[in-house]
């Protein structure tokens, strides 16, 4: 197994964002674009008295939240041209933000990290290409196989690790109040790694306990199992367009030993990896991370299952209602 002996990159520039629960080119409520072509900004119908298709004059404010109300609610950004916001499907009205650059993002990283660094891989700096194979490139939806990742031990006092990949280009563009489109920026976590543990090796493969390691536990943000970068997750978006987004593999150094109880924040609607970020933070004695981009493009999009959020029964203590308890 490698070992780090130094620290990460904590800094951040400008990348386009991608479309989707996988992508980022989602936008903010309220904040998302230009109003529709064809609507007006304040309620008046536009030029010609023509009230925007659908007969309701597009405003402002009641652009579609970060994307489509219906449908896959995938994103978009506040209705197509000339129609009123999007119901069904990707808006392609109004402008997308523009993401910060992998090594412009803000640091992730909290606590002592002086010896505290992790490696994804082969990589040796970061900010470079996801291997295809972790990545959904020229594979359905969903696909990738987890890559292999390692972290030289904690601060003192560390008795677990977490593990949460990220798609910080999502999460430096959308605002964390649009929790639907936010929650899309939270892909996979694994936890409960005992505190001798540091490394996860590569293809975890399916279910809820990761084989192999004692306690340990995954989840991803629609089933028990790795959900890596896709960020053009539709297979028809011109190779002209296809979008690159920055992602950070976090390790947090917690405090407490294996099992850790699941806050029930995750049955919110914050989404179940998104919860267990939040609770990982708070609690971390440090945190370390790796960052890697991907402009990887599905073959296939399925969108069944979309915006579940059904949470992983706790490894100890009360579970939260409606939680979903699979192992290997």
């Amino acid at each position: 197994m490698k070992k780090v002996s130094w620290t990460l990159c904590g800094a951040l520039v400008v990348v386009g964002l991608g479309s989707g629960a996988c992508g980022s080119s989602n936008t903010p409520a309220g904040t998302g674009g230009t109003p529709a072509t064809g609507g007006s900004t304040g309620g008046t119908p536009s030029t010609g008295g023509t009230l925007a298709t659908g007969g309701t004059p597009s405003t402002g404010g009641t652009l579609a939240t970060g994307g489509s109300t219906g449908g896959t609610n995938l994103g978009g950004l506040g209705g197509e041209g000339g129609d009123a916001p999007s119901t069904g499907g990707v808006g392609t009205g109004g402008t997308a933000p523009v993401a910060p650059a992998c090594d412009e993002i803000p640091s992730l990283e909290q606590g002592d990290t002086a010896l505290f660094a992790v490696v994804v891989g082969d990589a040796t700096e970061d900010c470079l290409p996801l291997p295809a194979a972790n990545t959904c490139e020229g594979q359905p939806f969903r696909s990738g196989d987890s890559p292999e990742i390692d972290w030289n031990a904690g601060p003192t006092g560390t008795l677990s690790y977490a593990v949460v990949l990220k798609d910080i280009s999502i999460l430096s563009t959308v605002d964390p109040e649009n929790y639907e489109i936010y929650a899309h920026g939270y892909h996979w976590a694994a936890w409960d790694i005992p505190a001798a543990t540091t490394a996860l090796p590569a293809n975890l493969g399916a279910g809820h306990e990761i084989p192999g390691i004692n306690n340990a536990r995954q989840w991803a943000t629609f089933e028990y199992s790795y959900f890596g970068p896709c960020p053009n997750f539709s297979p028809d978006t011109p190779e002209a367009e296809l979008v690159t987004d920055s992602y950070s593999f976090v390790v947090y150094a917690l405090p407490t030993a294996p099992p850790a109880l699941v806050p029930p924040a995750v049955t919110s609607e914050l989404g179940a990896v998104r919860a267990m970020d939040d609770y990982f933070k708070s609690i971390a004695i440090a945190a370390t991370e790796f960052r890697v981009t991907s402009n990887a493009q599905s073959t296939e999009f399925d969108p069944g299952g979309l915006g579940t959020t059904v949470p992983p029964c706790s490894a100890a203590g009360e579970d939260p209602p409606d939680c979903v308890n699979i192992t290997p």
